[in-house]
């Protein structure tokens, strides 16, 4: 079944997905979390492929009720991100597909790994809300992922329309602008924030919203005595 686009829905989504932060697969770092989002982190996706259900609700649970402004997501567990009462589910490619997930819920906003324009369509068609398009550059995160690269990026957000595409794949501070000057909604980030401490964190979010920004055009928020004029961050 086809699902109509919804202009909208998809506008609005875009906004929250500048700065998407995937929690590494181990232990979460509270202390990072916090930064990061104190820093400019819009969204948060809570994946733990090896976690029993307990954790994954302990864990997101904790996300859901410290950080209540910021976009959060489940990677691959429907069933766990409809008993946190999520924004979203993510879905890879070796997961439950779109169709299936849109059926069993209709209201949850469902992000889908795509690799190319092809699996960008099928993907919307299906009913996806947002595409996550790596690896963008090589990463260990992405170990076995191909590259698609930078000239990759433009013909899937063709075929996305107005469906936001986010970045993903070895993008850290410093390579955040390049993405979105060739049209993603944003980029996520792992090994980025995987291994600093909560002061670090908050600086390197701080830099990848900025260059989001500038490769959106967006006029810097940032004063010159380095405050911001709107901290994005929701509070964590």
């Amino acid at each position: 079944m086809t699902v109509p686009p919804d202009p909208s829905r998809h506008a609005s989504l875009a906004a929250r997905l500048r700065v998407y932060m995937v929690t590494p697969p181990g232990a979460i770092s509270w202390d990072v979390v916090r930064g990061a989002v104190r820093g400019g982190v819009t969204a948060i996706q809570l994946r733990m492929p090896s976690a029993p259900v307990s954790r994954l609700l302990e864990d997101g649970g904790r996300l859901r009720r410290e950080c209540p402004g910021v976009f959060f997501v489940v990677n691959n567990r429907v069933d766990v991100a409809l008993a946190l009462d999520a924004d979203g589910v993510h879905l890879g490619a070796d997961d439950l597909d779109v169709a299936t997930v849109r059926g069993l819920a209709p209201d949850l906003v469902i992000g889908a790994t795509v690799r190319d324009a092809s699996g960008a369509r099928k993907a919307i068609e299906a009913g996806a809300d947002y595409l996550g398009l790596g690896a963008i550059y090589e990463s260990p995160t992405k170990e076995g992922s191909p590259v698609v690269g930078l000239d990759g990026i433009a013909a899937v957000v063709r075929a996305a329309g107005e469906v936001p595409v986010v970045a993903i794949g070895g993008i850290v501070a410093g390579m955040a602008r390049d993405p979105v000057q060739r049209g993603a909604a944003g980029v996520a980030v792992v090994g980025a924030l995987d291994t600093i401490d909560g002061p670090e964190a908050e600086k390197t979010a701080r830099v990848l919203l900025d260059e989001v920004h500038v490769g959106l055009g967006i006029r810097s928020e940032r004063l010159e005595d380095g405050g911001l004029i709107d901290p994005p961050g929701a509070g964590c």
